[in-house]
């Protein structure tokens, strides 16, 4: 069953959408414009406005106890390819260079409030281990958690075989 969230900020109490929607261990972020606390594009330009992005996006995910490590994927809009380098140069700063998230830019004809780019992403929600004792106790936890799991899976695909 999804679990819908509601932004705490006063703009975005009045739109309608959530600003993330959890699904399993997946945190779907809608996207997310460069603009300030009144809803207003930031000056600057697409750098500008892809650091306000980015920020808004580091700020749901932390509410949810989350970080750009969880990120697994991220779509940017934007409202000129020109400035893919430019966005991709602020864009980047926000991962560590061992964890990019797979990633999909496309050019649209115009985005909401006149914004020049517009970024979601995909949040892996990996559960707190119950015990960090030792990494073989960790590890035995993992996969007690997954094996019932793949023979529940393995019974199913044998009775469809029939």
């Amino acid at each position: 069953m999804p679990t819908y969230f509601k932004s705490p900020s006063p703009f975005a109490k009045n739109l309608p959408f959530s600003e993330a929607v959890q699904v399993g261990n997946l945190l779907y972020l809608s996207g997310q414009l460069g603009v300030d606390e009144s809803g207003q594009v930031v000056s600057g330009g697409v750098q500008a406005e892809t650091k306000q992005a980015m920020e808004h996006i580091r700020a749901i995910l932390a509410r949810r106890g989350l970080t750009f490590d969880n990120v697994v994927k991220c779509l940017v809009m934007l409202a000129d390819m020109s400035e893919w380098s430019a966005m991709n140069e602020v864009y980047i700063t926000f991962f560590s260079k061992d964890h990019l998230p797979a990633r999909s830019a496309m050019g649209v004809g115009s985005l909401a409030r006149g914004a020049r780019l517009e970024i979601e992403c995909i949040a892996e929600i990996v559960p707190k281990a119950k015990t960090r004792k030792s990494g073989a106790r960790l590890e035995i936890e993992c996969i007690a958690e997954i094996a019932p799991k793949a023979k529940t899976r393995k019974k199913r695909t044998a009775k469809k075989k029939k």
